[in-house]
């Protein structure tokens, strides 16, 4: 990754990509960093790409990238437009550094089906001291969804979701 570069999913590039996942019936992911990510991806669909009432892949909102910053206002006009244009995928949060666990919380709160944490894009706990391994911030957001009575997916049931069981 640079910071002063610019990395292109062009139109040809998510066509070709996503209908060779569809065609080999694979869950798959759209990162959502910016809300016409959503209006690209149902042009995509429109062409018959993939099926916009298909349950096999989720969206994706990524917070504190791009023009997405990790406001609730955000995550909630970005949810509700994700839900407006594809009503039956699942959805997830995550963003960036000390803005993971609050703005994870929140989808949680909202019931989103995911949430994403780990040195990827944080290093940060909760109370704000640095994590040393990545399975800390795992049980800090598991122990997070279970307080706000939330089910965490076991591991087995983490790899059916992501169809690598």
């Amino acid at each position: 990754y640079k910071a002063d570069a610019t990395y292109h999913n062009t139109p040809a590039f998510l066509r070709r990509n996503i209908a060779a996942i569809v065609k080999k019936k694979l869950p798959w992911e759209m990162e959502i960093a910016d809300i016409g990510f959503l209006s690209n991806a149902m042009r995509l669909a429109e062409e018959g790409v993939f099926d916009p009432k298909g349950t096999d892949f989720w969206l994706d909102y990524c917070l504190g990238f791009g023009a997405m910053p990790p406001t609730a206002r955000t995550l909630v006009f970005a949810q509700e437009e994700g839900a407006r244009l594809f009503p039956q995928s699942k959805w997830a949060v995550l963003a960036t550094s000390r803005d993971q666990f609050p703005m994870n919380a929140l989808g949680v709160a909202m019931g989103c089906d995911i949430v994403r944490v780990g040195f990827e894009d944080n290093i940060y706990l909760p109370d704000g001291k640095p994590a040393k391994r990545n399975h800390e911030l795992v049980a800090a957001m598991a122990r997070i969804t279970r307080d706000m009575g939330r089910e965490v997916a076991t591991v087995d049931e983490a790899r059916e979701i992501f169809g690598i069981a």
